[in-house]
């Protein structure tokens, strides 16, 4: 390394350890690293006074002017100054514009650390929504399961109603009597105008049995008539079995 100036003053030591220094920065391929490595060492060395240094192009023009401890050298076609004062206060043994730079880099990082924490606060408020919704989703889908089933239960049971419908209506469904069940009673009426022959069962009503009679001659509708068999009066609202009538015999009809 080249030294091209430096003070008189300055002691052969100092003057070596600097050139160590620099010598050491150069380790390191970034120069704004170079420069934060030789304030920090000298600091270490000698903390009672404040360093600076720059690194230029050695073919740039350049005038500098300072007071203090000056160290002019050049190595590896860098121009290297270093600058020392004494300090005013005491301080820390971390370079001071090490530590300006980090409160100014907290400082500007105070906006971000605020707009993190408004970000982080949106997106817990927005955690909780979704939540909220998840539950109110998970509550309309029971009510929908439950509704679904119920329909479920009802269309079953329309099923089950229609296939029975059918069931009833299907012709060879119906309910088929033996001839012993069956009989057909011969209504004579007195006035000698009704001889009629109605098919019934032993279990109809025996009224219902006299509707058929005026379904085919209203004409007596409207009159209360009593009917006979073997002389005996027929009971209108007990079975043809139990006025124990039958085929072939007639029954007469008083008008």
């Amino acid at each position: 390394m080249e030294n091209i100036d430096c003070n008189n003053s300055m002691p052969e030591e100092m003057k070596e350890n600097i050139e160590q220094i620099i010598m050491d920065s150069f380790k390191n391929k970034n120069k704004d690293k170079k420069k934060k490595f030789i304030s920090q060492q000298l600091g270490k060395l000698y903390p009672d006074r404040n360093w600076s240094s720059i690194l230029i192009n050695k073919h740039l023009a350049f005038s500098y002017r300072a007071s203090g401890i000056i160290f002019i050298g050049l190595f590896k076609e860098r121009l290297i100054i270093i600058h020392g004062t004494k300090r005013t206060k005491k301080i820390s043994s971390d370079d001071s514009s090490e530590n300006e730079e980090e409160k100014d880099l907290e400082k500007n990082n105070e906006p971000l650390k605020s707009e993190n924490n408004d970000l982080k606060g949106k997106l817990n408020d927005v955690e909780e929504t979704i939540k909220k919704y998840e539950s109110k989703i998970e509550e309309l889908n029971l009510i929908i399961n439950k509704k679904n089933n119920k329909i479920e239960s009802l269309e079953n049971e329309i099923n089950k109603l229609k296939a029975e419908i059918e069931r009833k209506n299907n012709p060879f469904n119906q309910t088929f009597y033996t001839r012993d069940q069956m009989i057909a009673l011969n209504f004579i009426s007195s006035d000698d105008r009704i001889k009629y022959a109605i098919p019934c069962l032993l279990k109809d009503l025996f009224v219902d049995v006299e509707k058929k009679i005026y379904e085919k001659f209203p004409q007596y509708r409207e009159e209360n008539h009593i009917f006979l068999s073997d002389g005996n009066i027929i009971k209108k609202f007990k079975t043809v079995g139990e006025n124990k009538l039958q085929s072939g015999i007639p029954i007469i009809m008083k008008v």
